[in-house]
Order: C-alpha cells, then sequence, then structure tokens
C-alpha cells in the first residue's frame, strides 16, 4: 500500500494525474478511509477543476 501511495506522490509531481488516481485508487482498495489516499484524491479534484478553470477562460480569450 506504501509503494501505491509513494508513487501517486510522484506521479501528481510529475503531473501524472492519471496515474496518481490510480495508485490512489490501489490505495484506498486496500484501505477505503486511508487518510492520505482520500486527500490525495480531493487534492486531484482540486487540481483538475483549476485546470478546466484555466482552459475555460483560455478558450474564451481565443475566441473574442
Amino acid at each position: 500500500m506504501l509503494r501505491h501511495l509513494e508513487a501517486a506522490r510522484n506521479a501528481f509531481k510529475a503531473r501524472d494525474f492519471d496515474g496518481a488516481r490510480r495508485h490512489l485508487g490501489r490505495v484506498l482498495e486496500f484501505s477505503p478511509d486511508h487518510a492520505g489516499g482520500r486527500n490525495g484524491l480531493a487534492q486531484l479534484g482540486d487540481r483538475q477543476a483549476e485546470i478546466d478553470q484555466a482552459r475555460a477562460s483560455w478558450e474564451l480569450a481565443v475566441a473574442s
């Protein structure tokens, strides 16, 4: 389990969000209430929302 948690951290730092999500999923398979796994998924969600917002702003600016 710790191997997957560390791999998720490394993937997140490398901006491999799909890889991070996969590893965090494995952590939560082993321990559904694992705070680090749940926190990591929350951080991924926040990061994805930021990316989506930036993309929408960029598309709006390009369309103007």
